[in-house]
């Protein structure tokens, strides 16, 4: 047998020795007792990403700890452990009491208030559901902005303030959609109409004339006669809106159809117009 093969051979039993001799390494330390060798154990387990481990240690000393000089070092050590188990609710609560404990009197407390941030960010969920964490997220990241207008993580900041912003507005679209799709137009209009009045400057603003035009259409065709001029009306306000906005829509042909009956209709009421072909849009 080759010595190269050998040594392949011997690489997982070499690797699984040093996983022993590790775990024998820390758990030998911290019944020691020994604060000293504990916090330094604490460090190394850290530095190696072994976070399971460095809070076990961190937590051990942190009281024989508190109020000295490595007492920052300790919570925030321990509180980014947390964060990297992917534990954002804990390691919040930990950076957020680190923050008031510990302001004006250590050297990480950007970083502290940059990782409050990015863990509301991580829990923002998709916009079908509730955005109170995106909403969180958008103001922690714009209040450390405020506080390091000169941070290198600026572009990174702001990357996630864009995704965040996109969940608010697919969300207040969403949320004016399910009115359209199950046939509630008066409700599906106000939602739409406060989606715009929320955010003016949304990507999916074509889209809400849209549905505000086709929503005022289909609920004036179906109104009785003594609403359907007044919501007619309406409906061409949209209209107007829409390809005043975008005068190249997408939506423009559909548009154009409903908005040509309408005048029809309110010029002359009792003149009888083909149905206006209504293309469903996505």
């Amino acid at each position: 047998m080759s010595m190269n093969r050998i040594a392949r051979n011997l690489l997982p039993l070499t690797a699984l020795c040093v996983v022993f001799v590790s775990c024998g390494s820390y758990l030998n330390v911290l019944k020691t007792g020994d604060n000293e060798r504990i916090y330094q154990m604490a460090l190394q387990m850290f530095q190696e990403k072994q976070n399971d481990k460095a809070i076990a240690l961190f937590t051990n000393i942190e009281r024989y700890y508190e109020g000295t000089a490595r007492d920052d070092t300790i919570r925030f050590f321990t509180a980014v452990s947390q964060f990297r188990r992917g534990d954002f609710f804990t390691s919040g609560e930990l950076l957020e009491a680190f923050r008031r404990n510990f302001i004006g009197r250590t050297t990480f407390m950007e970083e502290a208030e940059f990782l409050i941030a990015m863990g509301s960010y991580f829990e923002s969920p998709d916009p079908r559901l509730d955005q109170t964490m995106t909403q969180r997220a958008i103001v922690q990241f714009h209040e450390f902005l405020a506080r390091y207008p000169g941070t290198t993580k600026y572009e990174d900041i702001m990357e996630y303030l864009g995704e965040l912003q996109q969940k608010l507005y697919d969300k207040s679209f969403q949320n004016a959609k399910v009115y359209y799709d199950i046939g509630n137009y008066p409700s599906a209009i106000h939602a739409f109409k406060l989606a715009l009045a929320e955010y003016p400057e949304s990507n999916r603003r074509e889209e809400i004339l849209y549905y505000l035009t086709k929503s005022a259409y289909i609920l004036a065709e179906n109104s009785i006669e003594s609403l359907q001029r007044g919501r007619y009306l309406e409906m061409i306000d949209h209209y107007y809106d829409l390809i005043s906005d975008f005068p190249e829509t997408k939506y423009l042909d559909e548009s154009r159809g409903m908005y040509d009956k309408v005048m029809i209709l309110i010029a002359d009421p009792q003149e009888g117009v083909e149905e206006v072909e209504v293309i469903e849009t996505e």
